[in-house]
């Protein structure tokens, strides 16, 4: 038996029976009672666990030491030169696995203290200032719902209204009274043109038959030809204009 590694003589361990020296690993093993050699420790020796040794492509039965090389292999293979790494690239250079940890680290930092700003100006209430046309209200969570209704003025006059899809005003038409020289807009005023028209001279508008007219005033009849429609009375006669 090796005299302080408690192995049987000849299983090679890193322990051989022999005399030893006060400086020999056997004789002086510090706080461990045995030391053993990587190829003499087994994962799963007794076969009956599953193995989870997956990333490494390893099962039960392997030695310390196959899957210490395994890692070892993986480690010396990883090309952080080949990764895509488009946004972190835009920052800084990339070429070791160590550099990609750091830089990584600094912009969850990064990303931590924005997050930590933006936290810091949601706790702000919102403050709502009303505009001239619409009127602003807060409501919720430290008032940052925000709600804004379009002022209606009450001066006369006013045609604008709300419906189910927002601001909308109702559709105006106009009017000529040729008697009275008048032009009125409907739910509006009506303007007086006497003063500015000469005589009796104007359009009658169109109609469907030869209204009671004067000499100068015209019309246009929408029930005749295009090019026989346009009338006029001249010296107490009415007269057709061919349109050609």
């Amino acid at each position: 038996m090796c005299q302080r590694c408690g192995l049987p003589s000849g299983f090679n361990c890193g322990c051989v029976q022999q005399t030893l020296s006060p400086c020999s690993p056997c004789a002086n093993p510090g706080p461990c009672p045995v030391l053993l050699d990587t190829q003499c420790v087994i994962y799963h020796k007794d076969m009956n666990t599953t193995s989870n040794l997956l990333a490494l492509g390893l099962g039960n039965g392997s030695t310390l030491q196959l899957i210490l090389d395994t890692i070892d292999s993986k480690l010396r293979n990883i090309d952080v030169n080949s990764w895509s790494l488009p946004c972190l690239r835009a920052i800084s250079p990339i070429t070791t696995l160590q550099a990609f940890g750091q830089l990584v680290d600094t912009r969850l930092c990064q990303i931590q203290i924005e997050i930590d700003d933006l936290t810091a100006e949601a706790a702000v209430p919102l403050v709502a200032n009303d505009s001239s046309s619409i009127d602003f209200s807060t409501s919720g969570t430290l008032d940052h719902t925000l709600t804004g209704n379009v002022k209606l003025s009450t001066a006369a006059g006013n045609q604008i209204a709300i419906d189910s899809e927002g601001l909308v005003v109702a559709p105006q038409t106009l009017s000529i009274d040729y008697t009275n020289k008048t032009l009125t807009i409907s739910d509006g005023n009506t303007v007086n043109f006497a003063s500015l028209i000469c005589g009796v001279s104007g359009f009658l508008g169109n109609v469907t038959s030869d209204p009671t007219a004067v000499d100068g005033q015209y019309w246009y009849r929408t029930d005749l030809l295009p090019n026989f429609g346009l009338k006029i009375k001249l010296n107490g006669v009415v007269k057709t204009i061919t349109i050609s």
